[in-house]
């Protein structure tokens, strides 16, 4: 997950909005793995979870400097992030949603709430 993170996009907001999409679209793809990484049976290597983090919290840090993200702890303002995103991803997965929901689209609105969210 850390390797597709959108380091190199340069407009702050389009790289956070591209690392949730980055998020769901690795779950998307990987859900058998997505549930193992997430559902307690297996013992995470804590090199590479800090690195899928890390990463994260890099992305909130660039978006600081750049503005679009309020000032604070930036690996706190990540956690709070990875939180929404990996909710509407595990709906999403689970087939836990709202009758009618159109999941895409849901997903585009939680990422788009967010960056509101943080901003300053």
């Amino acid at each position: 997950m850390a390797a597709r993170s959108p380091a190199a996009d340069s407009d702050p907001t389009e790289r956070l909005l591209a690392a949730g999409r980055a998020y769901r679209a690795f779950a998307v793809a990987n859900p058998t793995l997505y549930s193992l990484m997430f559902g307690g049976q297996c013992e995470p290597d804590s090199v590479v979870a800090d690195a899928a983090f890390t990463a994260l919290v890099d992305i909130v840090q660039y978006g600081q400097v750049g503005g679009v993200i309020r000032d604070g702890d930036p690996a706190a303002l990540a956690m709070q992030i990875w939180s929404c995103v990996h909710g509407a991803t595990s709906l999403e997965l689970t087939s836990a949603m709202a009758p009618g929901a159109v999941m895409t689209e849901n997903y585009e609105n939680v990422i788009a709430l967010i960056a509101r969210g943080v901003a300053p």
